[in-house]
C-alpha cells in the first residue's frame, strides 16, 4: 500500500488556511453570489445531493454513494467544502461520506463539520480500519432544535423528526 504524501497534504492545508485568512475580512458582509447545484436528483442509482456554494463558503446537503463522481462530472470543486448537512441517517444519505472524506483529506481540507442526527460519527468509528483520517479533522456539530447553525452566509434550523 503506497504511503500518503503527508508533505503535499500539509502544503495544501497551509495554502488553504492562507486563502481563508485573506477571505476573513469579507466575512462580515454577506456573499455577493449564491449558487445551488443539484448534484443528484435522487433517481435510481443517483443520490439526492445538493451543493450550495458562494464566493465565501461551500456546503453539501446529503452525501450518498457516487457523490464525488457526480461532483467530478459536473466540474464542481469540493476542495473548499466546510460543512456537510445530513437530513437522515440512512445509507442513501451517508454512503458517500467515507470516500468523500478521503478525497477531501487528499486535496488538503484541514477540517470538515458534519451536521446531522445523533450517531453520525459512528460511521467513522466503524470505518476506522480502512478510512484513515490523520490529516483532516472531522467534527460533529451539536444539532438540537434549540440551537441553530448560523454564519454570514445562511442560517439552518435543525428539526428533529
Amino acid at each position: 500500500m503506497p504511503k500518503a504524501n503527508s508533505a503535499r497534504i500539509a502544503e495544501a492545508q497551509r495554502q488553504r488556511q492562507q486563502i481563508s485568512k485573506k477571505a476573513e475580512k469579507y466575512e462580515k458582509y454577506g456573499p455577493s453570489t449564491v449558487y445551488l447545484q443539484v448534484l443528484g436528483s435522487g433517481a435510481r442509482g443517483v443520490p439526492n445531493t445538493l451543493y450550495l456554494f458562494t464566493d465565501q463558503k461551500r456546503y453539501l446537503f446529503n452525501c450518498g454513494e457516487c457523490t464525488q463522481r457526480l461532483a467530478h462530472e459536473h466540474k464542481v470543486k469540493l476542495s473548499k467544502l466546510d460543512h456537510i448537512f445530513i437530513t437522515s441517517k440512512t445509507w442513501r444519505n451517508i454512503g458517500g461520506l467515507p470516500g468523500l472524506s478521503l478525497t477531501l483529506q487528499d486535496v488538503g481540507v484541514p477540517q470538515i463539520t458534519l451536521h446531522g442526527p445523533d450517531g453520525l460519527d459512528e460511521l467513522y468509528n466503524a470505518t476506522r480500519r480502512f478510512v484513515i483520517m490523520k490529516d483532516m479533522q472531522v467534527t460533529m456539530a451539536k444539532c438540537s432544535p434549540s440551537e441553530d447553525f448560523e454564519d454570514n452566509v445562511m442560517s439552518v434550523k435543525y428539526v428533529i423528526l
